[in-house]
């Protein structure tokens, strides 16, 4: 689990982001009261962000059927991480946001981590986790930004409460972590971005919103979704509960281009709904046009989700008990990258 070279607290999210959680229920100390003071953090220069509620989560199916055997397949990490950290895996961490900028620089790629930590437990567990394993990180405060470092690389983190963790998973993050904390400027600033922000529900299971950059990696990567046009925001929603309620839009420069993704999603959706298999699970989906927005919204009953369940528990159980090993790959490998959220499953080449 460890490798120390990104840090323990990357580990940590990123592991959680992938579902290393599973709790009977209950909420954490602060429960959903943090989520605007990490809102208020994100800067006029965000271009992306994703969040997590594991609140939300905790009791849920998905947690109650599918996470016991991966926390089955890791005890000894999860066990090593109550030992000495002091911290559950299962119950101790609230919530996620991964954050970008306008350009999906992965130097500048951010994660808030909330729950029930603070910055001297953090810093303990890091150190003690680094002995478990016969390595040395060494830990140097400079102003409101820590750095961990070992042979193998280095990160920095913050904190924009005194239980939410501010990191950046880039030894060259140091830079812009500085700015973000210290609040100079603010993402309703951005004018783009803020009207997805406002679109997704920041306090669901899940929620994304995104603007599509300018130049760069990402420009490339939007400019192969939707067909006339190329889409120039989106965002989603998603609450589950014993249902499943998704809520996708994927915004247009005119509302012809949204008329148009709206037209090949249908086309393609009906085709879809006519297949044994797939079809039931997509028999409630609904596609739109509102004015320069395209808005899918699928629905799944509590039984589809015991049947996806069920396949999920056949097909990936080994997947999920190898994510026990995050942290201990190359470089690069467990940096996480900016994704097109609200518009996954629609096509990726224009005119398909």
């Amino acid at each position: 689990m460890l490798n120390v070279h990104r840090g323990t607290i990357v580990a940590i999210a990123m592991t959680l982001a992938l579902g290393f959680a599973c709790s009977k229920g209950g909420k954490g100390i602060s429960g959903n009261a943090a989520q605007p003071t990490i809102l208020a953090s994100l800067p006029k220069t965000t271009g992306y962000a994703m969040g997590f509620s594991f609140t939300k989560l905790y009791g849920t199916k998905i947690w109650e059927r599918l996470l016991p055997k991966v926390i089955e397949k890791n005890k000894e990490e999860f066990a090593e991480m109550k030992e000495l950290c002091a911290i559950d895996p299962t119950h101790d961490f609230e919530r996620l946001v991964m954050v970008g900028d306008e350009g999906f620089d992965h130097d500048k790629t951010l994660l808030f981590v909330q729950g029930k930590i603070d910055e001297e437990k953090v810093n303990k567990c890091i150190t003690a986790l680094a002995q478990k394993k016969g390595k040395k990180v060494d830990i140097k405060k400079d102003g409101k930004i820590t750095e961990y470092a070992s042979d193998e690389n280095k990160f920095y983190s913050g904190w924009a409460a005194p239980n939410i963790a501010v990191v950046s998973p880039s030894d060259k993050g140091k830079d812009y972590l500085s700015e973000v904390l210290a609040g100079k400027t603010h993402a309703k600033d951005n004018a783009a971005f803020s009207a997805m922000l406002a679109k997704a529900d920041t306090d669901a299971t899940m929620w994304g919103a995104v603007v599509a950059p300018k130049d760069g990696p990402g420009a490339a990567m939007f400019a192969n979704m939707g067909g006339t046009e190329k889409p120039a925001a989106g965002y989603m929603t998603l609450v589950f509960t014993k249902d499943l309620d998704a809520n996708m839009g994927v915004r247009f420069p005119t509302e012809a281009g949204a008329k148009d993704l709206t037209d090949k999603v249908n086309k393609q959706a009906d085709a879809l709904k006519a297949q044994p298999f797939i079809g039931d699970y997509i028999k409630s989906l609904q596609v739109s046009a509102a004015q320069t927005d395209a808005v899918l919204k699928l629905h799944l009953t509590e039984q589809q989700i015991d049947s996806l369940m069920a396949l999920l528990e056949s097909n990936l159980g080994g997947m999920l008990g190898g994510m026990g090993d995050m942290g201990t790959g190359d470089d690069d490998d467990d940096v996480p990258q900016p994704a097109a959220l609200p518009v996954q499953g629609l096509p990726t080449t224009p005119g398909q």
